[in-house]
């Protein structure tokens, strides 16, 4: 299976939250990497799918695209959900659903080897994200009385 087919398995596996599909395309040691966070090994690569899931049931992911070099895919898309469910911070707390819309730029790196995907990298402004759910004031918002 080429690096492009092991990348649109997974995208399509995590799009219809299908772990079983995760599963088949992700080492059992991958690592994912993404601001704020580290983890390693599929089960753990699963719970953070089920976290997103869980916070954005009606996540859409919009690719614009996908560059192939060697062992490595790179896609660029726009991820756009309502935050109905319970999310972590950062600081472990669950921030509860806020009702809002996000749409959010993200940028993805994919690391495969032997048909499986070893390192997901996944960027993104987790800042813009924030601003949008309203956690934090947006740039040149008045601030908050107090």
């Amino acid at each position: 299976m080429s690096v492009r087919d092991v990348y649109q398995q997974l995208h399509d596996a995590f799009k219809s939250m299908d772990e079983p599909g995760i599963r088949a395309v992700v080492s059992d040691d991958v690592e994912f990497v993404m601001p704020g966070m580290t983890t390693r090994g599929v089960d753990a690569y699963i719970e953070m799918a089920r976290v997103w899931w869980n916070a954005f049931p009606d996540m859409a992911l919009s690719s614009s695209g996908v560059c192939v070099d060697g062992d490595t895919a790179v896609e660029e898309g726009v991820m756009a959900a309502t935050h109905t469910g319970p999310m972590p911070a950062p600081t472990g707390e669950m921030i509860p659903p806020t009702g809002k819309r996000v749409e959010i730029a993200y940028t993805d790196c994919f690391t495969v080897r032997d048909g499986k995907v070893v390192s997901d990298r996944l960027y993104m402004d987790r800042m813009t994200m924030l601003e949008q759910l309203g956690l934090i004031p947006a740039p040149g918002a008045p601030a908050a009385a107090g």
